[in-house]
Order: structure tokens, then C-alpha cells, then sequence
């Protein structure tokens, strides 16, 4: 079989060496002929300068040379001649002693290079080569489909796997089963699956392509496969194997269901404060009569609940802002221990509401810190309002500001229903409202403690929280002082 990589360098020499050889013939035949030219001028026809001789005016004719005279110019003719001949006929020599010479340095080469000439060769050597380039394309496709992100297999005839690459391999194989050989029907996980009679009767019908999303468990958040197959038809249009494809779609899953969440819940946090308002509006406009101290239960009312929209409107801003990077700080020196109090009056209304009993203990010798004002008394209003709504009628929340060394600590304490462990880790995250049933009964957008971290972080502190169910809630917020 021709190897033309390893035998590269030895064609190129014989390449060379035959060139120089056809150099030496050209060489050596050109300089025959000029040298004939230069020994033999007037043989060959050049021009020389040939003196006139003295001829005898009464025994020679003028129109006739003389004998002497032509015996020498034939001598010169037939000598020219022969030497001609002799210097190209000594080159082709020489040059042919060279090719042989080339030949035996590099056995083989020719052989290989000259075309077979029995077509039978011809034929094994087309089937070769069609043979390499086939084996070139599976090799460069198996490259470029183990680096699909999504799992990509091959089936025959009776289902069987016959092409699997890595992706597939990583989502369904397990302790590094080989798929090749078994069927996607035993690879895939079905059991988990709530309509398998229908997934079953889809797999069935081996005529159509189908889309399914299949449940790993019955956890929907512990995984969901979006699989997908495509009959391959020859051109009588039976189908003889199926193309699969195989995605992890579970943070596509949950991302929609968090954004449905939110969207519902956002709703709801209009709705209430709306009708609340609406209903207040109502009892002021009616005809009969409303003593002043009930006029001015009713403004109350209305001027909550439209601060607790203004304020959800502002959360909603803001995170709008955060998703799109353009969260910024505008810092000014503020009196920590003012906005505190602020904020605590500006939530006593809903503590009274519940009649939660409320503990402050307030450091007076906390100095002025830097800070962006605003975002801190929404990130101080996002920890005291979830302690409220998550802790029941007649409970209990505190609030403790102290200074330790350069760091200013906020403790918010409640006794609500807790947090559960494997809740704990995703508390901060957008839209994440916990799977606790107590907690799905509280309203709540699921973005308040996502961007209190968010602002905390950028003042160069940290929250983080301990909790256990039906046992309350420890929030702690670190700030520095500079």
C-alpha cells in the first residue's frame, strides 16, 4: 500500500536527483555544440574573417577553386560532424549512469508512483483509497458529535443502540454501562414518568418523530430529559433506524416555574393593597355619615397600603435593575441609628395589625457610616417585613444593632415558622419562595432577600441566616465601618 507520508523525503530526492541529471545533459550537449562551433567555424556556418588568397591570373580561373582547397574544407566538414555527435551521445551516457545510480538509492518509489497497468490494481486501489477517505469522514463526525452538548445516538432496525456519543453517555449511562447493544427504551428512565401509556404507545409508533420530557424521579427538580426521535428513511421511505437526541432541560424547568411563580405572586401583591384601597375609597365616598376619628382610620388604611405598593413597585425596579447589571451605589455619610428607627415605625403598623410583640436594643455610639441610604432601608424593610409575615399572631420579633469592633451587626430575630435545612442554601436565590407549605400561604415576590444580599455585598458586608422549622428565624446582616 502507498505510503506517501514516510516516503516523502526519498521522492524528493529522487525528484532531485533527476532534475540535476536532465541539468548535465542540457549542460553537456550545449557545450558540444558551442565548442564545435568555436574549433570548426567554418563547418558550422559561422561568421570568420577568412584574408582573400592570391590567385595566379593566367593558371587559374576566377570562378573555380582549387583542388587542395576543397580536400581541406571536406576534412573540416566530416571532423565538425562526428564531434557534433560525440558530445551529446557522451552526455546521454552519463546522465543514464546517473539515473540508475538515483534509481537503486530509492528502491520502490517508482514503482509505487508509475500507475498499475493491470486494471484489476487500478480497481483495488480506488477501493482502498475510497476505503481511507470513508474512514476519515466517520472519524471527523464521531469528533464532532462527542462535542455536542446534547446526547446524540443511533439505533437500528430493532432499536438497538449502534452510536452513542459521550454527551448521551454522561446523562443516561449508569456506573459507566456501555449503551452500545441495548435499547433506548431500557436506557431511558420511564418509570418515573406519570403518562407512560402514552410514552409507551409514542415509542411504539416507529413511523413518526416524537418529543417527550421525561422525569428522572418523581421530583421534577431532580431532573427532566427532553428526548427526541427521527425515523431515517431510504428511498423506498421505510424506516430502518432512528436518530435520538437526548437534552437536560431541569434549570429550564425551574427557571420557567420560578418566572410563573413570580408572575402569580406578583399579581396577588397588586391585587391586595388595590382592593384594600378601593374598598376604603368606597366607605368615604358613601352618603352616610362617618365621624372624623373613622376618616382618619380609613386614610390610615389607604396610606398604607399605597406605601406598600410604592414600595413593592420600588423592589420591582430595582431588581429590574440588578438583572440587567445596572445596580449602582450613591453613598453618603447617614446616621445608622436614625434610619433604624425610621424604618422600624414605618413597619409598627403591621406588627400592631398581628399583635407581635416587638424587643429593640439600639447601640448609641454607632458612628455616621457611608453608605447609599435608600437601598439600605429597603434591604432593613426586607428583613423586619419577612419576619413579620412569617411569624404568626401573638408572636415575637427583635431587632439588635450593635457595634463589634469595625463592624456594625444587625440580629433579626423572629419566632415564625422557620426555614427547613434543605431550604437553607437556596434562600437567597431570585423568585426561590421554599417548598414549606406554611410558607407558600404568605405572600411574597421571592426577590426581597436576593437583592438585600446583593446591596450588602456591595457595602462590602454579608447576611447570612440560621433557622429550623416551627423554631424561628436569625437573620445576620455585617456592615462595615469606614
Amino acid at each position: 500500500m502507498l505510503n506517501l507520508p514516510s516516503q516523502l523525503p526519498q521522492m524528493r530526492q529522487l525528484l532531485t536527483d533527476r532534475s540535476r541529471s536532465a541539468c548535465a545533459v542540457v549542460l553537456l550537449a550545449s557545450g558540444g555544440a558551442l565548442l564545435t562551433m568555436g574549433l570548426f567555424p567554418t563547418a558550422t556556418g559561422a561568421n570568420v574573417d577568412v584574408q582573400p588568397q592570391p590567385v595566379a591570373e593566367a593558371s587559374i580561373s576566377a570562378s573555380h577553386p582549387p583542388r587542395r582547397h576543397l580536400e581541406r574544407s571536406s576534412n573540416w566538414l566530416f571532423y565538425s560532424a562526428v564531434a557534433s555527435l560525440m558530445f551529446p551521445a557522451v552526455a546521454l551516457l552519463l546522465a543514464a549512469k546517473r539515473f540508475r545510480k538515483t534509481e537503486s538509492a530509492a528502491p520502490g518509489i517508482g514503482d509505487q508512483l508509475a500507475p498499475p497497468s493491470d486494471p484489476q490494481s487500478n480497481s483495488d486501489l480506488e477501493q482502498r483509497l475510497l476505503q481511507g477517505l470513508s474512514g476519515m469522514r466517520q472519524h471527523k463526525m464521531e469528533v464532532i458529535l462527542d462535542s455536542f452538548p446534547e446526547g446524540v445516538a443511533a439505533t437500528d432496525r430493532e432499536g438497538r443502540i449502534t452510536y452513542s456519543n459521550r454527551a448521551l453517555h454522561a446523562l443516561l449511562a449508569e456506573n459507566d454501562t456501555p449503551l452500545n447493544g441495548r435499547t433506548m427504551h431500557d436506557c431511558l428512565p420511564l418509570d418515573a414518568t406519570p403518562d407512560r401509556d402514552q410514552v409507551e404507545s409514542a415509542f411504539n409508533d416507529t413511523s413518526h418523530p416524537i418529543i417527550l420530557e421525561l422525569q428522572r424521579t418523581e421530583n421534577s427538580s431532580e431532573g427532566i430529559l427532553r428526548v427526541a426521535r427521527y425515523p431515517l428513511q431510504e428511498n423506498g421511505g421505510q424506516s430502518t433506524a432512528h436518530l435520538w437526541s437526548v437534552r437536560d432541560i431541569t434549570q429550564q424547568k425551574l427557571a420557567d416555574e420560578m418566572r410563573h411563580q413570580f408572575v402569580q405572586t406578583v399579581a396577588e401583591e397588586l391585587q391586595v393593597p388595590l382592593l384594600s384601597i378601593n374598598a376604603n375609597a368606597e366607605t368615604l365616598s358613601a352618603d352616610g355619615g362617618i365621624d372624623i376619628e373613622q376618616q382618619q382610620a380609613i386614610c390610615t388604611v389607604i396610606k398604607a397600603e399605597s406605601t406598600r405598593l410604592t414600595r413593592f413597585v420600588s423592589d420591582l425596579m430595582s431588581f429590574s435593575r440588578m438583572e440587567a447589571g445596572l445596580l449602582s451605589l450613591d453613598r453618603k455619610e447617614t446616621d445608622f441609628t436614625a434610619l433604624v428607627q425610621e424604618v422600624v415605625e414605618s413597619v409598627r403598623v403591621q406588627m400592631t395589625q398581628k399583635q407581635i410583640e416587638f424587643e429593640m436594643t439600639l447601640c448609641q455610639n454607632i458612628p455616621k457610616l457611608h453608605l447609599d441610604q435608600e437601598k439600605m432601608s429597603t434591604c432593613l424593610h426586607n428583613l423586619l417585613g419577612n419576619a413579620i409575615k412569617y411569624t404568626p399572631q401573638g408572636g415575637r420579633v427583635e431587632l439588635h444593632v450593635e457595634l463589634a469592633d469595625s463592624t456594625v451587626e444587625i440580629h433579626v430575630v423572629d419566632s415564625g415558622i422557620g426555614i427547613p435545612q434543605e431550604d437553607l442554601p437556596k434562600i437567597f436565590d431570585r423568585f426561590f419562595r421554599g417548598g414549606d407549605e406554611n410558607a407558600g400561604k404568605v405572600s411574597g415576590t421571592g426577590i426581597g432577600l436576593s437583592y438585600t444580599r446583593e446591596v450588602v455585598n456591595m457595602h462590602g458586608g454579608r447576611v447570612t441566616v440560621q433557622s429550623e422549622p416551627n423554631q424561628g428565624t436569625h437573620f445576620i446582616t455585617l456592615l462595615p465601618v469606614c
